[in-house]
């Protein structure tokens, strides 16, 4: 910025056409005005605070003084800057406005060839913060479209200019962003080495927004312990957010970590101090965003079916259902996930399976690895229990097999051997039923 306003000082000093300039450059106009008001500047005595703020930004009277004797070097190299400040403008607002298209889910109305010209135009003029910024963008749009390794590849790039300008804020925001990117895809641990380090540079660097950084990180944590069963991790890390809620927890102000904290207990077999935390979070005075009342209905319901009420769970779901197309529609295949089981656990099989088509078409869709593996155990439970065709049932474990391997998702197997185990028992296939047992043993042990 200070080479702009030296040459700024020059060419509107000795310009001719002064109204152009001002229409074009109506910022750098301030600085001009400050000048010439103090032209006729003797000394740093007699300086007004303006002028002495001037004086230091150039070093002496003399220099000042020198700039104001401008060439049309100096000149051409203003209209080069100009340009360049301009295109900066541009970038900066069609940064905003797509990242408001994105994140407002109207990412399928996002061009992604202008997208790829912005870039370009960014880097023809060297615009290093620009690129990151719409490097995190193009990242924001593949994460929208569950498209999260390219999403991954973006905010890495971003990564590596804030770390070059030590901005640590951002630093820590784009651990976030890859950490989220990992745990959609159930990736937990890469997931949580990520949110580790989001959390430690806020510690580290006490400059940035330290406690919206450190809640973030905590809260994503708490998120993948859960998955992992680590209850106990889980629990302990919503404990310290509690105590934090004084402070910049924007997690705690919407009622998410209420949710969770629910959510836990209910892994837990705790079904009363569950039901009271979601009865708790429901009947809040304070309004819920739509995709945490959307999650608070959907789990209620899991809840009641999970406690065998099956009319009050379908109560649930219906409610959630209400709200299905204002919600993150990473959220939607859960619904039908929960109308499944309970129109299973009513005996309505041809019911369930339809839910269970429906859902899982747009959990293949959105890469939800984790959750078509669900659908696919909840198929596989039809297909056991209510139809006896066995066969079937296999088809769709080879499938959940080859998910649960290609992903290493670990929290998965023990459910899945014990599904072999039984439809091969079924089958009056005891070595089959006996080998994957014995499968079931080396995973609780972890022997590969």
């Amino acid at each position: 910025m200070q080479k702009i306003l030296k040459i700024a000082i020059k060419t509107l000093k000795n310009s001719s056409s002064l109204g152009i300039i001002i229409v074009e450059t109506n910022i750098l106009l301030t600085f001009y005005i400050k000048i010439k008001k103090q032209k006729q500047i003797a000394s740093y005595n007699n300086a007004s605070l303006e002028g002495v703020m001037i004086m230091e930004m150039f070093n002496s009277e003399e220099e000042i003084e020198l700039l104001c004797t401008g060439t049309e070097t100096d000149k051409e190299m203003f209209d080069e800057l100009i340009e360049e400040e301009q295109i900066k403008s541009r970038i900066n607002l069609e940064v905003k406005n797509l990242r408001e298209k994105i994140t407002a889910l109207k990412h399928e109305a996002t061009d992604d060839e202008y997208l790829a010209k912005l870039l370009d135009l960014a880097k023809k003029w060297g615009l290093k913060k620009e690129i990151a910024e719409l490097q995190i963008v193009k990242g924001e749009y593949f994460y929208y479209q569950y498209n999260y390794n390219n999403a991954i590849k973006e905010y890495l790039r971003a990564l590596a200019y804030f770390l070059e300008q030590k901005q640590f804020e951002q630093v820590a925001r784009m651990y976030n962003f890859i950490g989220n990117s990992y745990y959609m895809q159930m990736m937990i641990n890469q997931a949580l080495i990520y949110y580790t380090m989001a959390y430690n540079t806020a510690i580290s660097h006490r400059s940035i927004n330290n406690e919206t950084v450190k809640t973030e990180a905590i809260f994503n944590q708490i998120l993948c312990y859960r998955y992992i069963h680590r209850h106990d991790m889980a629990l302990q890390y919503i404990n310290e957010l509690k105590e934090k809620s004084d402070k910049a927890t924007l997690c705690i102000n919407d009622g998410k970590l209420t949710l969770v904290e629910a959510n836990t207990y209910r892994d837990l077999k705790d079904y009363e101090k569950a039901e009271d935390l979601y009865n708790q979070l429901l009947n809040n005075s304070q309004p819920l965003d739509c995709n945490t009342l959307f999650l608070a209905y959907l789990n209620c319901g899991t809840l009641y079916q999970e406690l065998g009420e099956v009319e009050k769970a379908l109560e649930y779901c219906n409610k959630a259902y209400e709200l299905k197309d204002e919600v993150k529609q990473s959220y939607v295949p859960n619904i039908y996930l929960c109308y499944a089981k309970c129109k299973f656990m009513l005996g309505k099989s041809e019911e369930s399976l339809k839910d269970l088509e429906e859902g899982i078409k747009l959990a293949v869709k959105m890469n939800k690895d984790s959750l078509i593996v669900d659908f696919h155990f909840t198929i596989v439970l039809v297909y056991m229990r209510l139809k006896q065709n066995y066969n079937e049932a296999l088809k769709h474990l080879k499938e959940v097999e080859k998910i649960i391997l290609n992903k290493n998702i670990k929290s998965k197997q023990e459910k899945l051997y014990a599904f072999y185990s039984e439809i091969y028992l079924m089958m009056e296939d005891k070595e089959k039923s006996i080998e994957y047992l014995h499968k079931m043993q080396k995973n609780y042990l972890d022997i590969s």
